[in-house]
């Protein structure tokens, strides 16, 4: 039994808005006006804009197996009841990746687009005749707003990334909007027409690269916190410091990445935001690390487990499981 486009769309979650064609389905995390904010920090962090991070099919059904399809993804991962099983991983020849797998009794499917590379477009969801199939049922509903951390970048699988191991923790319908190599600025951030019951800025290493004084960092950051917390001004809102460079102490610059931190949480606190501290959230050793600044899957896996300790302390009704 193949579902059609619509039901498809039923079942996907994490996106702001989303296109059919005859090719199938495109979905996209962004408004129009934001890609075009992204297109002015550059082709390649535009790019990474149209990844669709976060962006997944969350469904019940009671199939004896799935078969799901999608062009212009490199990969798509399943998870079953919760639990990660496989990675599809397209063949340099194939210009679909296809993902099957056996299903037993009533099945709670997760399947991740890639947070990574060009925006899929799904061609298929295929389940067997007459088998019932209904949305997963979510607690709460989170945005991510950040940089190459927040997308997973190098996480070496996607479900690995600490925005979605929060999100799946809280059963929570996210939307994460993290872009490999951006920096914050005021005309990235609009309004999401959503309830969220929480909103995560987790500031990233290329606001320090990026700006020669802390001067400029600060006047910037001033305008996108002031801004989010207006669009957001009655939503519970986490404002995640950089995390801890490996050459931090050794960067030739102007200001200090600590100096960056101090000032970023002085900025958000008087903007209404609650922080946490993200150079404690990774260890500071490199078998928590990539390469100097983007953790590995074990620094991710740290991450996350760090900043729901947190969570955990704070007293916003959003983080409590009960």
């Amino acid at each position: 039994m193949k579902l059609n486009f619509n039901e498809i769309v039923a079942l996907t979650t994490g996106y702001v808005d989303y296109a059919v064609s005859d090719d199938g389905i495109t979905f996209f995390r962004f408004t129009k006006s934001q890609y075009e904010g992204y297109k002015k920090q550059g082709d390649v962090i535009c790019q990474n804009a149209f990844a669709p991070t976060g962006i997944r099919l969350d469904f019940h059904t009671n199939s004896d197996f799935l078969k799901f399809s999608a062009k212009n993804a490199g990969n798509v991962e399943l998870l079953i009841d919760g639990v990660f099983v496989k990675s599809a991983i397209k063949g340099e020849t194939e210009s679909e990746v296809v993902l099957e797998s056996k299903l037993s009794g009533d099945a709670h499917v997760t399947i991740l687009l890639p947070s990574h590379g060009e925006n899929a477009v799904v061609t298929l969801l295929e389940l067997s005749d007459g088998a019932t199939f209904t949305k997963h049922k979510f607690d709460k509903k989170f945005l991510f707003l950040g940089d190459s951390v927040t997308q997973g970048w190098k996480s070496g699988y996607d479900f690995l990334s600490y925005a979605y191991q929060t999100t799946f923790f809280y059963n929570a319908d996210s939307v994460i909007c993290g872009v490999g190599g951006s920096r914050f600025a005021a005309d990235t951030v609009e309004k999401i027409p959503e309830k969220f019951s929480a909103v995560f800025v987790a500031y990233g290493i290329n606001d320090y690269n990026f700006h020669p004084t802390l001067k400029d960092f600060e006047t910037e950051a001033e305008k996108a916190l002031k801004k989010i917390a207006a669009l957001y001004k009655k939503t519970p809102k986490i404002c995640i410091l950089p995390t801890y460079m490996l050459n931090e102490d050794t960067v030739e610059k102007s200001y200090k990445a600590k100096e960056l931190r101090d000032s970023l949480s002085r900025i958000a606190k008087e903007n209404g935001f609650t922080v946490l501290d993200g150079s404690k959230m990774i260890p500071h050793d490199n078998t928590f690390y990539n390469d100097s600044f983007h953790p590995n899957g074990l620094g991710f896996m740290c991450y996350a487990n760090n900043l729901l300790l947190a969570l955990a302390k704070l007293k916003e009704k959003a983080f409590r499981l009960l």
